[in-house]
């Protein structure tokens, strides 16, 4: 069962920074070459692909899920959602942020919503991040 006291919760913040080499693995991965995203001569260099975004908050989002006491037998991912607000280039460090949004009963499950959010060096918010999972009892 999921620990309802838990709500609320921070996480323990991760860095990250966006490397060239892991966006076109990724990006080869998914079958996506747009320039933007791997051509390193491009002008203004490149940017993430909004995708990636699932790989930057990851750590934190596992982390929102084990600290909820969440069974992880019995849990799925439900939904995932993204807000962009600025590009995030080649080499920029990110701090990752998150917390524990919401925990609830709905059915025989209960859920737990985490919400992160990664800023820049410059203390710029560059993408927020929704993750809802559900847990049977």
């Amino acid at each position: 069962m999921v620990d309802p006291n838990t709500k609320g919760k921070g996480v323990e913040p991760e860095k990250s920074t966006v490397r060239q080499k892991k966006v076109t693995r990724y990006c080869e991965a998914v079958g996506d070459m747009n320039p933007k995203y791997v051509d390193e001569n491009r002008a203004g260099g490149t940017v993430m692909p909004p995708a990636y975004a699932s790989a930057l908050v990851i750590g934190v989002m596992t982390k929102i899920v084990q600290d909820s006491r969440a069974n992880l037998g019995k849990l799925l991912h439900a939904s995932q959602e993204y807000t962009y607000f600025k590009p995030v280039r080649m080499d920029e460090k990110l701090s990752i942020t998150g917390r524990i949004a919401d925990i609830y009963e709905k059915g025989n499950k209960d859920w737990i919503v985490g919400d992160a959010e990664a800023h820049n060096e410059a203390g710029e918010k560059v993408l927020s991040a929704k993750i809802t999972c559900a847990v049977r009892r």
